[in-house]
């Protein structure tokens, strides 16, 4: 195989592989936990995943990347978690799985669910990898 063609494959082995990955917003204005969840969920979850930090940013995301499945902080810093997950909803992510991230156990619980919720995870009860496998399980859904 010429060198040429060589390349050439590895290109297209390389879109075809960006192209088939599904694709993961989080929404969270921390640091740490965001960019944990990124790389478990990227290294042993094999998704492409993007961490926005503002409703503002993630909006504007949805729009042009069209991710297969948010995470959402029921603690975003510019938008109350309850307000977050209807905004979205009867948005731009009208049809996208939303999973919201909470932090201990919160009364409106019920709600995140009545509002289209497809999963609350208690980030401090479940490990990472409880977390990988509830989103691979939303997305095979």
């Amino acid at each position: 195989m010429t060198e040429f063609k060589r390349s050439w494959y590895n290109v297209c082995i390389y879109i075809y592989y960006m192209v088939s990955r599904r694709k993961i917003l989080i929404i969270d204005n921390d640091f740490l936990l965001p960019l944990l969840c990124k790389s478990k969920l990227e290294i042993n979850g094999g998704f492409d995943v993007d961490v926005k930090i503002s409703m503002n940013e993630a909006i504007q995301y949805i729009g042009r990347a069209e991710p297969d499945l948010i995470l959402l902080s029921a603690n975003i810093s510019d938008v109350y978690g309850l307000d977050a997950l209807k905004l979205l909803k009867n948005g731009p992510a009208a049809g996208v799985k939303i999973i919201i991230l909470s932090c201990g156990k919160y009364a409106e619980e019920f709600e995140y669910f009545q509002n289209g919720a497809a999963a609350v995870i208690d980030i401090f009860e479940n490990s990472l990898d409880s977390l990988v496998e509830r989103v691979k399980e939303e997305i095979s859904r």
